[in-house]
């Protein structure tokens, strides 16, 4: 029993070490919808802000219609 406690223990440390490195920080942008006859739906703004962040390595939290359907804004977290 107090090897599995020893184990866990080390796993713990291990962790918490390698994610020390890793600092994130939560950013949010506002992208200009491109599409002119139709607005742009939280569904659009989803693909379109993940499109976006993806080229930037990072990782879209939402991506919300705003300004009755002329833009996206995407809520993301930036490592570094």
């Amino acid at each position: 029993m107090k090897i599995i406690l020893v184990i866990m223990v080390i796993c713990c440390l291990v962790l918490t070490a390698c994610q020390s490195g890793q600092q994130s920080v939560e950013m949010t942008q506002v992208i200009k919808c491109d599409n002119l006859i139709f607005k742009c739906s939280d569904k659009d703004c989803a693909n379109q802000c993940g499109k976006l962040m993806s080229e930037n390595n990072e990782k879209v939290i939402t991506g919300l219609s705003v300004n009755s359907g002329k833009g996206c804004e995407c809520v993301y977290i930036k490592y570094g």
